[in-house]
């Protein structure tokens, strides 16, 4: 994309084909390939490809029911004795990749009661203050409202049954986009989004049925149900919408 001639780049090419699968058992991914995850830990890194990396999607329903799994199995496993306040901002987030808002929310909330370890004012303490742990639970709350990971954008990916009303202003995904968003009544109501360098802009605006647009001549190419690709230019904002009436919404 880039036209990087990096010398490393046949060392890459190398690695990436000689890749082996994930190594897995009955309870989802293990360690490696002869460890198995059998022992209760505060870290996640044999789900590391799926949050942060996304190197595995879950948006394949196979790879969703191996995630899931293992996601359980970490959280369980002994009784969760060793998950302590920061793993379930985490949990949060992986949550959260697989559009489940509900269990999202339930360990954001896990994070913010554990007294022990998170202080009144977010900051998490582990005999001294860190302060990634913060930063996760802020991060675990923006996945809930916009993803973008996979080249595309995900406007309120997931959002907890509870929340009918959630709106966000001018967030940045990748690809150089400022993206705001409103919902009502559990309902998408406009997605407003402005590309700054001109970008490939593959969006899922989370709407139920057509929708408008504020840009009459704008390409809007379906991709697959609920996914769309828009032609914006450098520069260029548009504002999608559907609304009672389909009125293009005021002061947005």
């Amino acid at each position: 994309r880039y036209g990087f001639k990096d010398p490393q780049k046949l060392e890459w090419e190398r690695i990436l084909h000689d890749l082996v699968a994930y190594p897995q058992n009955e309870n989802g991914f293990m360690i490696g390939a002869t460890v198995p995850f059998a022992r209760s830990h505060r870290h996640w890194s044999h789900l590391l490809m799926v949050w942060p990396l996304h190197m595995l999607s879950v948006e394949q329903p196979d790879n969703k029911e191996l995630v899931e799994k293992t996601l359980t199995h970490w959280l369980t496993v002994e009784g969760g004795k060793q998950i302590f306040g920061w793993s379930s901002a985490a949990a949060s987030l992986l949550y959260s990749s697989m559009g489940n808002g509900d269990k999202a929310l339930e360990h954001l909330r896990a994070h913010h009661n554990n007294k022990k370890f998170v202080m009144p004012n977010t900051m998490y303490i582990e005999g001294s203050p860190v302060i990634e742990c913060s930063l996760f639970a802020a991060k675990s709350l923006q996945d809930m409202l916009l993803q973008s990971w996979g080249d595309r954008i995900r406007i309120f990916p997931a959002i907890p049954a509870e929340w009918k009303e959630a709106s966000f202003h001018d967030l940045r995904t990748e690809g150089a986009f400022l993206v705001s968003a409103e919902r009502h009544n559990g309902k998408t109501d406009w997605v407003r989004i402005k590309s700054l360098e001109g970008a490939p802009c593959i969006i899922r605006p989370g709407f139920t049925g057509t929708f408008l647009s504020s840009l009459p001549s704008l390409k809007i190419h379906k991709v697959e149900d609920g996914l769309f690709e828009l032609s914006l230019k450098k520069g260029e904002e548009v504002t999608l919408y559907q609304r009672p009436g389909n009125v293009m919404p005021k002061n947005h």
